[in-house]
């Protein structure tokens, strides 16, 4: 079994268990156990007996029907019995029988820390404390009090609130209360005491079976107090027991010493009785004494610390196993480590102990053993400008999980400048190449602009994500006819239509961040891009529509506003075109030469655009014009294009060749 051992000697804790605690899907119930020993010293059932007959001046060994309960083994113990004969035979005299029990349970201690931390382990889903025990002291109530100035609610035998109420909070006392004059509102319940009044608990009316299958049906029951031979213990696993069978219960758990120092025998008797056994040594090494049990009390108050900050108890755990070497981490431990890497905290654990990378090929070594797959971006972001963090990712990219690139890129992105442009571009292109199927990166506007936020980068990277924000997406939606039922071709199953996360506003502002130096790159990028896209339509398409519906002119104009296809990659298209056609104007005459031979409408009309700027002579507009071929001339997709170009350069354009265009003009089409 797997878990937590919090201290030496002390039982090892489930990981489920310690899980079910911090979900508020446990509660405790507690036997005298928890009130014996220093510094209470209260009496377990069987003491309690005897300090009752002391008390009364009365010997159990003179009266055979009380001597049976008490003098045996303990295995044999009934002092239920004992008591019941006791009762019968003091009848007249039952309330001085009372005060001697209440004498010998009276206690002045306002309380120990061992109580208090077992009810604040004992909390449900709304932080509401909810505890049982079978004690009659009311010493939970008296700690809480004591150590938070608040009073707890307190609740006794069959008045308690069912396990699951909207008001199932306080200490519940199962088996009956005293009075506590210390504390307001908690007078003296019924007790249950005798065998009889066992009796009528669990079996003739049964509402204490009936309470206890309805909170292990309900809830994680934790068992502390109780040794094998107690008899109220015996009362409480019976009840569990018949049913247990017929009942979809939740876990029952035992908190136990060794007994008799034979840790598989305390464990095989446990078990058979239903529950998990947590054991822990009762037998001081120092003294040799076999009734110690600090163990327990630490083991409770290490709980209660690691419950009041699991994450602040995870990362000190874990950076104590940091700086030690590999070979001193035993397989406890890295047990504890892979269980607190697995938690939805473990980013964060990482991230504040954030050891040196030499520990990231050990974790990813035993990610299969965790409950989640290990998350190392919060750690890696931490060290973007540690060089050896660099090497390790690189031999070990199983660490570039989606969750870790995610937290990098943002981490980049959000404050760009903390690293240099290479260290940049490392853990960039790092991310760009990693082979985990990446969903759900930044956004590529975000990203875009975060890096354009950096003078000093406009390479790959920020022309990359410029690409990424502009470049149109393919886009099936539902199309409100059919088409045919059969299906024949894509667009008869759907719309196909491609859309862009820019608007055509973020073209301006790209343009204004963006150095005119670095323009070609970003041109020939865009261009590409929107070529690839072009042809991609096609295939998916072979019928589009017409451009001047996506695009009603390649010029800037109102009535492109709303168009978010290719509108806003061939607005930053144009607009970085004819800036550069100052500077590089043999790259636009390039560019605008493959717009020219494109098969496609969008691309033509670019063609047609270009030739406004100033890198295009005026002979050279006219022959291009005059070349045009009688489809392109008279297409009405190119109108808006053909028309603003001559407007624009129409006095450029040589005598001769402006007399070729109009007669063409007057001429009209030829078919």
């Amino acid at each position: 079994m797997e878990g937590l051992k919090f201290v030496e000697r002390g039982p090892k804790l489930p990981f489920e268990l310690i899980t079910s605690q911090e979900e508020g899907q446990i509660i405790f119930l507690c036997g005298a156990g928890v009130s014996m020993g220093p510094p209470l010293w209260l009496p377990g059932f069987k003491q309690l007996v005897i300090n009752t007959y002391n008390e009364l001046g009365e010997d159990y060994m003179l009266h055979p029907a009380e001597r049976e309960g008490m003098d045996c083994e303990d295995r044999f113990l009934a002092p239920d019995r004992t008591l019941n004969a006791l009762f019968r035979r003091l009848k007249p005299q039952r309330d001085r029988v009372m005060d001697a029990l209440r004498t010998s349970l009276a206690t002045n201690h306002q309380g120990t820390r061992f109580h208090e931390n077992l009810l604040k382990l004992s909390r449900g889903v709304n932080g509401d404390i909810r505890l049982i025990t079978t004690n009659f002291d009311t010493l939970f109530e008296r700690s809480w009090f004591h150590y938070t100035g608040e009073e707890l609610e307190s609740h006794a035998v069959s008045g308690m609130p069912n396990p699951g109420a909207f008001d199932w909070r306080g200490v519940f006392h199962l088996h009956g209360r005293l009075a506590d004059d210390t504390l307001q509102a908690v007078s003296e319940s019924q007790l249950v005491l005798t065998s009889a009044e066992f009796g009528d608990a669990y079996l003739r009316t049964g509402w204490a079976s009936r309470y206890l299958y309805d909170l292990l049906r309900h809830t994680n029951v934790v068992i502390v107090g109780y040794s094998l031979n107690d008899p109220p213990l015996r009362y409480l696993i019976d009840a569990l027991d018949a049913d247990r069978d017929r009942f979809e219960f939740k876990n029952l758990y035992a908190i136990a010493p060794i007994q008799n120092d034979d840790a598989a025998e305390t464990e095989a008797i446990w078990a058979a009785r239903g529950a998990t056994p947590l054991l822990y040594d009762p037998v001081n090494p120092k003294d040799g004494s076999k009734n110690d049990h600090t163990p327990l009390r630490h083991t409770v108050e290490a709980w209660a610390n690691y419950a009041d900050d699991p994450t602040g108890w995870s990362r000190a755990k874990i950076e104590s196993s940091f700086h030690k070497s590999f070979n001193d981490i035993d397989d406890q431990e890295w047990s504890e480590i892979n269980w607190i890497l697995g938690r939805q905290d473990s980013g964060r654990v990482l991230e504040e102990a954030n050891p040196t990378s030499r520990w990231i090929p050990k974790l990813l070594e035993r990610n299969s053993l965790r409950r989640r797959e290990l998350s190392l971006g919060r750690w890696i972001s931490r060290r973007l400008d540690d060089r050896d963090m660099m090497d390790t990712v690189l031999v070990n990219k199983a660490a570039l999980t989606p969750d870790a690139c995610r937290q990098i890129e943002w981490t980049i992105l959000r404050e760009p400048r903390m690293l240099s442009p290479t260290r940049r571009a490392f853990w960039l292109g790092l991310i760009d190449s990693s082979p985990s199927d990446i969903h759900g990166l930044a956004e590529a506007s975000y990203r875009a602009r975060r890096l354009l936020t950096v003078a000093s980068d406009r390479g790959y990277f920020a022309r990359k994500a410029v690409s990424d924000w502009f470049r149109p997406a393919l886009k099936l939606d539902r199309k409100f006819r059919s088409g045919a039922r059969k299906g024949r071709t894509l667009t008869d199953l759907a719309a196909v239509e491609f859309e862009a996360e820019a608007e055509q506003s973020d073209a301006k502002a790209v343009l204004q961040q963006w150095p005119a130096k670095q323009d070609a790159n970003l041109l020939l990028q865009l261009a590409g891009d929107l070529s690839a896209v072009l042809s991609q339509r096609i295939e998916l398409n072979p019928s589009p529509i017409s451009s001047v519906f996506e695009m009603p002119s390649i010029a800037d104009h109102p009535q492109n506003r709303y168009r978010h296809s290719f509108a806003p990659l061939i607005r930053l298209i144009a607009d970085l075109a004819e800036r550069l056609a100052r500077s590089d104007p043999k790259l636009v005459r390039e560019v605008a030469g493959r717009w020219r031979d494109s098969p496609h409408e969008l691309e033509r009309r670019m063609w047609l655009h270009s030739l406004r700027f100033s890198c295009f002579s005026g002979m050279a507009v006219g022959q291009a014009v005059i070349a045009m071929s009688d489809h392109d001339f008279w297409f009405v997709s190119y109108q808006r294009e053909f028309s603003q170009l001559l407007i624009a350069r129409w006095s450029d354009v040589p005598h001769e060749d402006r007399m070729a265009i109009e007669a063409r003009l007057v001429k009209g089409p030829t078919s």
